[in-house]
């Protein structure tokens, strides 16, 4: 029962976060290329919540943010989000997470696996949609390419981290208050 409520519940919170952080803290750095937290979140939600709610969480997220700006559903980069979603879902063990444990080897995987994934999706798959789907020129969508997967891979490797950090403590901080 708890799973079949905190699965949605958690994509749908998510995809909120997502689209609140993506809509409100991002500052413009190169051709609608941005500065924004949410591919920490996204990070962060997918670790916890695995695969499939980190692709849903990344990709409905996404969809909206562009629905709402106004220029349009780029689908390339919604995919690509959704992506990335689904691959951060594999960097953590979930169950070392719910017990209060971060080990030196899983922040490194986590480092490691963001660097691969956001190249992977910002340098060569979404610069490729883009020239298939929407015949953008090749010179300005590999620079917003990998614009994008330094800013996101730095913010979600720190930023994902912190969280991830102060996730495990908290959980063995409430064990250690409740006395177990």
């Amino acid at each position: 029962m708890i799973k079949a409520v905190k699965y949605p519940v958690g994509v749908i919170v998510g995809t909120a976060l997502f689209y609140f952080m993506a809509s409100t803290f991002s500052f413009p750095v190169f051709s609608r290329t941005e500065f924004a937290p949410q591919y920490a979140f996204l990070a962060f939600a997918a670790c916890l919540l695995g695969p499939v709610p980190g692709f849903l969480i990344g990709f409905l997220g996404h969809m909206l943010r562009d629905f709402f700006e106004g220029y349009g559903i780029w689908w390339s980069w919604v995919i690509c989000s959704g992506l990335v979603g689904f691959c951060s879902g594999f960097l953590a063990d979930r169950t070392k997470l719910m017990d209060g444990i971060l080990e030196k080897s899983e922040v490194i995987r986590f480092v490691a696996g963001n660097l691969v994934i956001h190249m992977m999706a910002w340098v060569l798959l979404a610069p490729i949609l883009d020239i298939l789907l929407y015949s953008r020129p090749a010179s300005e969508v590999f620079k917003q390419g990998l614009t994008a997967a330094s800013i996101d891979f730095s913010l979600a490797s720190l930023c994902g981290g912190v969280l991830l950090y102060g996730m495990t403590k908290c959980v063995n901080y409430i064990r250690s208050f409740r006395g177990r």
